[in-house]
């Protein structure tokens, strides 16, 4: 029992390595269209949540909350977000909580929502793909709901304030085509790796 414990946990800390590498390695990637601000990195993050739970699924967001406060300042050669240095500017504080606390957030839930899911899905395939839908649509609503709610007054949104009647129209507005984008990614890669893997987790630790 101790062995098949210690072999799981050193699998974890496996797991959680190299899906942290994919987060950083996606983050490298030149975006296929610049002026759509969207992200693969939901998909490592809820695939280890789907994999190894909660705690897991938090670690692997703080990494890519870390990997968003990198490219406020291109660290690393990542690509620097333009905006970031201005928002750091109005408030570093209000960046870091932007930058790990959507993300964090992405993580834990996505493993719960999988966790209560699966006690109730028969077929076995609708809790990895609600799991990998409602993780990038919950990533799209609490990064931009945090982003208003802490710069949307700010001078830095001066000229969206122009553009749009309200912070909820900007939201929405982001938020359609960012969360389509991310969420038919996420569903169909996402789906796939985590259940193919997942299933095979499974018959590993039956054969012990």
């Amino acid at each position: 029992m101790a062995n098949t414990k210690n072999n799981n946990h050193v699998r974890n800390l496996t797991n959680i390595a190299l899906l942290s590498a994919v987060i950083f390695v996606i983050s490298y990637l030149p975006r296929i269209a610049p002026s759509i601000n969207w992200t693969l990195a939901t998909i490592p993050v809820v695939i280890g949540a789907i994999l190894m739970g909660p705690v897991a699924g938090g670690v692997l967001g703080g990494v890519w909350g870390m990997v968003s406060f990198f490219q406020v300042f291109g660290l690393l050669g990542l690509p620097q977000d333009p905006s970031g240095p201005i928002l750091f500017g109005i408030s570093p504080v209000f960046t870091i909580i932007l930058c790990f606390v959507p993300r964090i957030v992405v993580g834990v839930a996505s493993a719960w929502c999988f966790i209560g899911l699966r006690k109730i899905d028969k077929t076995k395939f609708i809790s990895y793909l609600v799991t990998c839908i409602v993780a990038p649509l919950l990533n799209t609503v609490l990064f931009l709901s945090t982003l208003v709610l802490f710069f949307w007054n700010s001078a830095a949104f001066e000229q969206i304030r122009a553009q749009y009647s309200s912070a909820f129209a900007y939201v929405f507005a982001i938020a359609s085509v960012n969360a389509l984008v991310e969420v038919v990614t996420c569903a169909v890669i996402g789906t796939a790796v985590a259940k193919g893997v997942h299933l095979a987790l499974l018959k590993s630790r039956r054969s012990y």
